[in-house]
């Protein structure tokens, strides 16, 4: 799900140091900015965000039981993109290791 086409926003983050700092070691590594790297996260999450707010007005209109339902839809998805994520890792460290018995 990709987000709606909408003008684009500016916004002012305030980073934890340890965050800022890995952010930086990646930007430095794949030559792409900062932005660039938390906007193609953000973009990444943005169907588990539209998620958690469906799931919470659900709640705050008092449809519990479709908010159960959609809760257990929003986990089921989150569990694939770790699984996803996980293979990547796999496939980046079987990549290292060819590099390194060079």
């Amino acid at each position: 799900m990709k987000p709606k086409k909408l003008p684009t926003k500016r916004v002012a983050l305030t980073l934890p140091g340890e965050l800022d700092q890995v952010l930086t070691r990646l930007s430095k590594l794949t030559k792409q900015p900062k932005t660039a790297i938390i906007t193609e996260i953000l973009l990444e999450a943005y169907p588990h965000f539209v998620q958690v707010a469906e799931v919470l007005t659900q709640i705050k209109e008092g449809q519990r039981e479709i908010a159960v339902n959609a809760l257990g839809s929003l986990l089921g998805s989150v569990s694939n993109d770790i699984n996803s994520a996980h293979v990547t890792l796999g496939e980046m460290k079987g990549i290292i290791n060819a590099e390194r018995s060079k």
